[in-house]
Order: C-alpha cells, then structure tokens, then sequence
C-alpha cells in the first residue's frame, strides 16, 4: 500500500497500476527525504521523472508544493497517475507526459517551464553492476534548461549503481544511503549554466559536496 505521510492530504492512498514493475520508495526513505528538502517544498515547482503512482510528487503537493509535472512513459502507470490526481483532487496544480524522461525534458526547456525541486527515480542497477538510469539522467538534466537557479535534484538509485563522478553544472549536496538504496542530492547553479563540454575540457575533475539526505 502506497500513502500520503504528511500534509494536506496525509494517510491518503493512492492506486498503484500491479501490472508495472514499480518500485514505490519506502515510507522510511520518503519521510526521511521530505524532511530533507523542507521548507524548500512551499511554493515549489516540482518535476517528478520516473513518476510510477505519481508518490512523490504528490507527497510534495500535499506537502505545500505549487505545482509538479509528472513524467511517466508506461501507459498503465499514467492511468494510475491520473486516478491518483483526480481523486486528490490536485487536476489544477498537476500536469502528466506520457514521454520518455529525456525527450520530456527537451520538451520542457522548449516550452520554458521551470522547476525548483526535480526527483528523479530511475530503474534500479543489479548487484551484477549492469548500469542502470542514473548517469544517464543526470547527464540530460546537467544540461537541460528547465531547473531555476539554486534548484534541487533529488536522485534515488542503488548503491551499485554510481552517479557521473563529474558533471558541468549540478553539484553534489550530500548522499545518504538505506541499504541497497541511496538518495544523491545536487544543486543547480545559482549563475549562468556552464556548457557540459566545459568539464570534459578540463579533464573531468570529481566535484564534491557536503551534507544532504536521502528518503
């Protein structure tokens, strides 16, 4: 059983389509993650990549959020997001693609929408080290135009599974792990976007962060 923990909505449920293999974040990890993020959430504009039931973007409504976009591409998980929003009640704040996450957010920067929190919840890496979805995603959002100034990247993936050692814009908050699980957080730059060619040219240097938290 998926929930609301907290908010405007709390112990809410929500429907999960059981035809898709979804991995719903745990209660432990979500609470521990909104926690986290904090007073960030009111007001928000939130992208939520990899959406499944649409859990977490819509914790992050019930939780103060302005607004959040929902990127789904299976057809049956877009169903449930839709029955999720509607029985909430939250039509006015949401909007939902049926796209691949990378051509989503090419379709985003076009449109010039914006986002102040982004949670992205790839497919999961095996313990047999076959990569998963969570370079590839950061690389499109490290060089995307849809994230304001300052903004947050909150990326859940395994912990055989690492993020690019080296990224053009995002820079690494902190990483907090729950097992198998670990919650990576970025920040956007607060200046003008570098190009991401600019950290293949100088050589690739790992960036490194200080404190962040993951769900």
């Amino acid at each position: 059983m998926i929930r609301i923990i907290a908010g405007e909505f709390r112990s809410r449920r929500l429907s999960v389509p059981l035809a898709v293999d979804l991995r719903p974040t745990a209660d432990r990890i979500k609470e521990s993650l909104f926690q986290i993020i904090g007073p960030r959430l009111v007001g928000a504009r939130v992208l939520d990549l990899y959406a499944g039931s649409g859990n977490l973007g819509l914790e992050a409504l019930s939780r103060g959020a302005a607004a959040c976009c929902f990127v789904e591409r299976s057809p049956l998980a877009c169903a449930a997001v839709r029955r999720n929003i509607a029985s909430l009640g939250v039509e006015g704040r949401s909007d939902l693609l049926r796209l691949d996450c990378a051509r989503a957010l090419g379709l985003l920067g076009r449109r010039g929408a914006r986002f102040d929190i982004v949670f992205a919840d790839p497919p999961y890496a095996g313990k047999t080290g076959k990569a998963g979805g969570i370079k590839n995603i950061l690389l499109a959002l490290d060089a995307c135009a849809t994230l304001t100034p300052g903004a947050l990247v909150a990326a859940e993936h395994s912990r055989f599974d690492a993020p690019p050692a080296a990224l053009a814009n995002l820079r690494l908050l902190d990483r907090r792990r729950y097992g198998d699980t670990v919650i990576s957080f970025f920040a956007a730059p607060k200046g003008r976007p570098r190009s991401p060619r600019s950290t293949e040219s100088s050589g690739g240097a790992s960036r490194r962060g200080g404190t962040a938290r993951r769900t």
